[in-house]
């Protein structure tokens, strides 16, 4: 955690691997991390590119004269992830 961080700016960087539809990749991402009642909140949002993992229905980049059926292919996701010791 950085030292200088105020609250609700992002200060720390979590790593990982994203599993969808049964293709991985690796993942990035900057995030909040904040003391919260006898333990942790950590928060974080970032888009995800649906075509990456083999979900093309409906997608302009792969379907063309979709008109009003097009689908768009970022999702944007919201992690809320609280940590508690075990007692």
């Amino acid at each position: 955690m950085d030292p200088d961080a105020r609250e609700g700016q992002l200060n720390v960087s979590v790593e990982g691997v994203i599993r969808i539809r049964g293709v991985e990749q690796q993942l990035a991402l900057d995030a909040q991390l904040a003391a919260w009642e006898n333990g942790y909140v950590l928060q974080c949002q970032f888009d995800l590119d649906r075509t990456h993992f083999g979900a093309i229905y409906g997608s302009g980049r792969f379907f063309a004269k979709l008109g009003k059926h097009l689908v768009n292919d970022l999702v944007s996701v919201q992690v809320n992830a609280v940590f508690k010791p075990r007692v």
